[in-house]
C-alpha cells in the first residue's frame, strides 16, 4: 500500500471514530442535559409562568414534546438535526441556529487568536530553554511556565483587565468588536482575553517543546550535521524542527479542547458575546435546548480540530500514517 493510500486510510479511521465519539456524545449530553434541574416551560415565560394553570402547563409540555418519553425526543432531536433544524430558544423564542451563527465567530476568534499567542510563546520559550539546558534561561522559563499552568484563568483576567486596561489604558477591558470594524479594533479586544487564555496550554506546551527539541538535539544526525559544519541555524530549522514538532502538534491539537472550554470563563470575565456566554446564559435560564446545540458544536468543533491535527503531522512525519 502507497503512503498516500495509507494517509488515506489513516484518515477515515479518525474521521469515522470522531463520529461515532460524536453520537455518543450527543447521547450522553442530551440524556444529562434532561436530568438537569429545570423547565424549558417556565423558562419560556419566565415570570408570566406563575399566572397559567396546570391545565396551561400541561397543553405547553406537549406542544413542547416534554411530555414524551427521553428516547423519542431523542429521536426527534436527531431528526431536527439532520433536517438542519436547531431547535428553538424556550427562552427567547429565536432560532437556535441564529444565535449560534452570532455567538461562533466570537469564539473562533478567541480560540484562533489564543491558540496563535500559545505557539509564539510554546515554540519561543520551548526552544530557548532546551537550547540552554540546565542553565538560568531554561530554569526561569520552566519556572515561568510552571506559574501560567496553575494561575487560574478568571484571577489571570480579573489581573490583566486592571493592569492594563484600567491602570495602563493600553486596551479595553471587555466587549467585542467584528472584523468588519477594523483589524485593530477587533485585535485590541481579543489579545487580553487570548493571552488570559493562552497561558494555561502554553505552560504545558512549553516542557513538551522543551522535552521534544532537546531529545532531537541528542540524536546522531544532529551531531553528524554539525560536525559536517553546518550551521547551528540550519540545522535546527531545516532537520532538527520538523522531527522534534511532531508530538508538540499532537498535544496542541488535544489542548485546542481547554481553549474551547476555557473560553467559557474567560468571556464571563471579559463580556464576549460568544459561544461561552451563551452556554452559561442557557445554562442560568433553564434553556435546555440551546445548553444542549452549543455543546454539541463545541464537541463537533473539538473533533475537527483533533482530525486536522493528526492530517497536519502526518503530513510533517510521513511515519505516523502508519
Amino acid at each position: 500500500m502507497s503512503g498516500t493510500a495509507r494517509a488515506l486510510a489513516a484518515v477515515t479511521r479518525r474521521a469515522a471514530s470522531g463520529a461515532l465519539l460524536l453520537v455518543g456524545a450527543s447521547v450522553l449530553l442530551f440524556a444529562l442535559v434532561d436530568l438537569a434541574p429545570g423547565d424549558p416551560v417556565l423558562a419560556r415565560f419566565g415570570f408570566q409562568a406563575a399566572g397559567l394553570s396546570d391545565e396551561d402547563l400541561t397543553r405547553l409540555r406537549h406542544e413542547y414534546g416534554l411530555d414524551r418519553s427521553l428516547p423519542q425526543r431523542y429521536v426527534d432531536f436527531v431528526r431536527d438535526l439532520s433536517a438542519g433544524d436547531l431547535g428553538t430558544s424556550a427562552r427567547s423564542g429565536q432560532p437556535i441556529g441564529d444565535l449560534v451563527a452570532q455567538a461562533f465567530p466570537v469564539t473562533a476568534s478567541l480560540t484562533l487568536v489564543a491558540a496563535a499567542v500559545t505557539a509564539v510563546l510554546a515554540l519561543g520559550l520551548g526552544i530557548t530553554a532546551a537550547l540552554y539546558r540546565g542553565r538560568w534561561p531554561d530554569r526561569l522559563i520552566t519556572a515561568a511556565s510552571a506559574v501560567g499552568l496553575a494561575a487560574p484563568v478568571f484571577w489571570v483576567g480579573l489581573l490583566a483587565i486592571d493592569t492594563f486596561a484600567i491602570d495602563l489604558r493600553w486596551l479595553p477591558a471587555g466587549g467585542y468588536q467584528p472584523v468588519s470594524a477594523g483589524l485593530w479594533p477587533w485585535l485590541s479586544t481579543l489579545l487580553l482575553p487570548a493571552v488570559t487564555l493562552a497561558l494555561g496550554v502554553a505552560g504545558i506546551l512549553v516542557r513538551v517543546v522543551r522535552a521534544s527539541v532537546a531529545d532531537q538535539l541528542d540524536q546522531d544526525y544532529v551531531r553528524t550535521a554539525l560536525g559536517a559544519g553546518l550551521s547551528r541555524t540550519r540545522v535546527l530549522w531545516r532537520n532538527l524542527l520538523p522531527n522534534a514538532l511532531v508530538t508538540p502538534l499532537t498535544v496542541f491539537g488535544l489542548y485546542v479542547g481547554y481553549l474551547l472550554a476555557g473560553a467559557v470563563l474567560v468571556e464571563v470575565v471579559y463580556a464576549l458575546p460568544g459561544m461561552g456566554q451563551l452556554l452559561v446564559n442557557a445554562a442560568i435560564d433553564g434553556d435546555f435546548a440551546v445548553t444542549r446545540i452549543v455543546a454539541l458544536v463545541t464537541i463537533a468543533v473539538f473533533l475537527a480540530v483533533n482530525l486536522c491535527t493528526d492530517v497536519v503531522a502526518m503530513l510533517i512525519d510521513p511515519r505516523t500514517r502508519t
